[in-house]
């Protein structure tokens, strides 16, 4: 599979925010990470069964954070790649992040 670079304007909420939300709104951040993968030119696809692929991120924040708190911001892109069919889940097993 060919590498894919996508650029969003959108950075999700650190780990610590996340935590504290209602289930309901932290599938709506997964549904804005969707949006703006979908803004950005990735359309839904199937990888080859047993891929497992490698996702990247570069988050610039005005406040850095740790790597937890980054890590957890990124679980709502993580989840929206994975619904768009480019990974067959997000655990390590299938996804390298």
């Amino acid at each position: 599979m060919s590498a894919v670079e996508v650029e969003i304007p959108w950075i999700p909420p650190t780990l610590n925010v996340v935590l504290r939300l209602h289930w309901s709104k932290r599938t709506k951040l997964t549904q804005t990470a969707a949006m703006y993968l979908l803004a950005a030119g990735l359309r839904p696809q199937q990888t080859p069964f047993g891929a497992r692929v490698r996702v990247t991120v570069q988050m610039y924040r005005k406040n850095p954070t740790d790597r937890d708190g980054a890590q957890g911001a990124c679980k709502p892109i993580f989840d929206a790649i994975r619904r768009f069919g480019y990974a067959r889940d997000d655990s390590e097993r299938w996804m390298e992040q």
